[in-house]
C-alpha cells in the first residue's frame, strides 16, 4: 500500500486532515478485511464507508459512536446506493449510534431518521452475515420491519443489547414482536443470542407466544447474553419485572448453552430463578463460562453450586453498588467449590481501596 503524501514541517490540525483525507485514495489499492470505526471526521467516516460499499473485500465492520450527521452524509452522496451493490460482510457490529441530542444538532441533520436507514442500507445488502450485533442503537423502532424481508443463511450469531433506560436506547418492541419471531426462526444455524432482559415479553400472559422460539433455540443455542437497565437503588427493592423473570423460563428450556453473559441490576429474586432454572436444567454440568457484569456477592453460593463444572467465572465488578469485601467473600465462595475452578475467578475492574482496606 503507497505511503501517505509526506507531512508539511508547519502542519495543523485542519492540514493533517486534508493529508489523511487525499491518503484515503490510496486504501483502494489494498484489500482491506477488517474496518474499525470510532468517532472521527466526517471525511474519514464517509471514505471508509464508501470504500465498504465499493469493495467487498471487508468482511468485518465495527462501527462505533459516530455523528449521526456523519451517516446521513455518507447515505445522501453516495451513488452506489441508487445503483444497488453488494458487500463481502460477514461480520457486522453497530454500537452507540444516538440521535441528536439538541435542536441545533438536530438542525444540522439533513434527515433525523439516518440510524434506521443506514441499519436497513448495510443489512439488506450484506447476504453473507454471519455475526450481527446491534449495541446501545436509539431509535430502532423499525427493526422489525427492517428484517422482516431478510434472510442470511450463514448467520450464527444475533445479538441486540440495550442495556440502561437513562441513555434513551430501550427498545420500543418486545421478542414477541411476530416479524422478530418469524426472522429467528428463518435462522436455523443460531449459535448465539443476545436480548434485552426487559424486551422478553410485557405480560407473563404473553409467555406462550415465545414457545415455538424457546423450541428452536432448545438445541441450538451455546452461547447467551441478556443485558437488564441500571436500577436506582429505590427500584432495586422493587417486584420482580415479568420480562426479567423470564430469563429464567428461556435458560430452563435451554439444552447445549455452554456460556452465559448477564449485565446490569438484576433483582436478588431474578438472579436465584435463574441460578435456579440452571440448576435444575442440563446446563448444570454442560455450562463452561459463566460472566457477570455488577454481580451481587450473596450470589455467589448459588453459582458454584448451581454450574460445578464451569471453567470460567468472571465476575466484573465495577459500579456494583454495596460493595463491601468482595474480594475475600468471592475468594472464599470459590474455596468451597470444586478445585478445578479455584483458579478460574476473574474479578474485574474492582477498585484498588476495595482491596486495599481492610473492612471495606
Amino acid at each position: 500500500m503507497p505511503s501517505l503524501p509526506p507531512a508539511p514541517p508547519d502542519l495543523t490540525l485542519e492540514g493533517l486532515q486534508d493529508v489523511l483525507v487525499a491518503g484515503m485514495a490510496n486504501l483502494y489499492q489494498a484489500q482491506v478485511r477488517t474496518v474499525r470505526i470510532v468517532r472521527g471526521s466526517d471525511p474519514m467516516i464517509q471514505a471508509l464507508l464508501e470504500y465498504i460499499v465499493r469493495r467487498d473485500c471487508v468482511r468485518k465492520l465495527w462501527v462505533e459512536d459516530v455523528p449521526l450527521r456523519s451517516l446521513a452524509h455518507f447515505l445522501e452522496s453516495t451513488p452506489e446506493l441508487l445503483g444497488g451493490f453488494t458487500t463481502g460482510l460477514t461480520h457486522l457490529r453497530l454500537r452507540k449510534f444516538l440521535t441528536a441530542r439538541s435542536i441545533l444538532d438536530r438542525a444540522r441533520l439533513p434527515n433525523d431518521n439516518c440510524c434506521p436507514r443506514f441499519i436497513q442500507t448495510i443489512v439488506s445488502h450484506s447476504p453473507n452475515l454471519t455475526s450481527l450485533t446491534l449495541e446501545t442503537v436509539q431509535d430502532v423502532s423499525t427493526l422489525p420491519e427492517i428484517l422482516d424481508s431478510l434472510t442470511f443463511p450463514a448467520l450464527t450469531a444475533f445479538q441486540l443489547r440495550s442495556q440502561t433506560e437513562n441513555d434513551g436506547c430501550m427498545i420500543q418492541f418486545h421478542l414477541t414482536n411476530d416479524k422478530m419471531i418469524g426472522f429467528l426462526l428463518r435462522h436455523p444455524k443460531l449459535r448465539a443470542f443476545a436480548w434485552p432482559a426487559e424486551r422478553f415479553l410485557s405480560h407473563q400472559s404473553h409467555e406462550p407466544l415465545l414457545a415455538p422460539l424457546i423450541e428452536h433455540f432448545s438445541r441450538r443455542l451455546v452461547w447467551f447474553r441478556s443485558d437488564c437497565s441500571l436500577l436506582r437503588a429505590e427500584l432495586l427493592a422493587a417486584r420482580p419485572n415479568p420480562s426479567r423473570l423470564f430469563v429464567a423460563a428461556f435458560l430452563r428450556r435451554m439444552e447445549v448453552v455452554e456460556s452465559i453473559k448477564l449485565q446490569g441490576d438484576f433483582l436478588r429474586e431474578e438472579m436465584s430463578a435463574i441460578h435456579a432454572a440452571i440448576a435444575s436444567s442440563s446446563l448444570s454440568v454442560k455450562m463452561k463460562k459463566y460472566s457477570l457484569i455488577r454481580p451481587q456477592v450473596d450470589s455467589l453460593h448459588e453459582i458454584v453450586t448451581a454450574m460445578p463444572n464451569l471453567r470460567e467465572l468472571k465476575l466484573c465488578a465495577y459500579f456494583t453498588p454495596g460493595l463491601i469485601s468482595f474480594y475475600n467473600t468471592a475468594i472464599e465462595g470459590v474455596r468451597e467449590a470444586d478445585g478445578s475452578m479455584r483458579h478460574n475467578l476473574s474479578l474485574v475492574s474492582i477498585p484498588p481501596t476495595v482491596l486495599a482496606t481492610p473492612g471495606a
